[in-house]
């Protein structure tokens, strides 16, 4: 939505070492999966969705990403919907690895989740991490941010965005 177009934009996701692709609904976002795991090539380390996506809403696309095999991928989830709602409850309970909201804490968690995967394998292999052993998914994703997983354990003064 508008929101999350202003708040993450291109340069965000614009990280030495890290592809991104964009999707215009969650039907899209399956398509791009599904032809990229078709194709034989590795599942993506992280996928970002919003809630209130159009054509499929971001707990089906979850859902449905899951029941394709993706339970290494990184799922984060933002939401504009409020803490105890419905629709943000079916949204947590779908799959996800985390939760945010559309607000600066969100997108700073965001950022530093993306950041987390600036470093690849080269520089795990450079830093003596073999990267065979290099964790994928949520593991490696999650465990490199400000606190760890959970908005709520994020340091209370994040990075700015770039």
């Amino acid at each position: 939505d508008a929101m999350l177009r202003l708040a993450i934009s291109n340069q965000l996701f614009a990280r030495p070492g890290v592809e991104a692709r964009v999707a215009c609904n969650g039907q899209e976002a399956l398509d791009i999966v599904r032809k990229l795991a078709d194709q034989g090539e590795p599942p993506f380390d992280l996928v970002l969705l919003d809630n209130q996506m159009p054509v499929l809403d971001g707990a089906e696309c979850c859902r449905r990403l899951r029941a394709m095999g993706f339970a290494d991928v990184c799922i984060i989830g933002m939401t504009g919907d409020p803490p105890g709602s419905p629709d943000r409850a079916e949204f947590e309970a779908s799959g996800l690895d985390e939760t945010v909201d559309k607000d600066t804490a969100g997108v700073n968690y965001v950022a530093a989740a993306l950041a987390s995967l600036s470093l690849g394998p080269a520089e795990e292999v450079a830093a003596g991490a073999p990267a065979a052993e290099a964790p994928r998914g949520a593991e490696r994703v999650l465990s490199d941010v400000a606190g760890g997983p959970g908005v709520g354990a994020l340091d209370p003064a994040p990075p700015p965005l770039p």
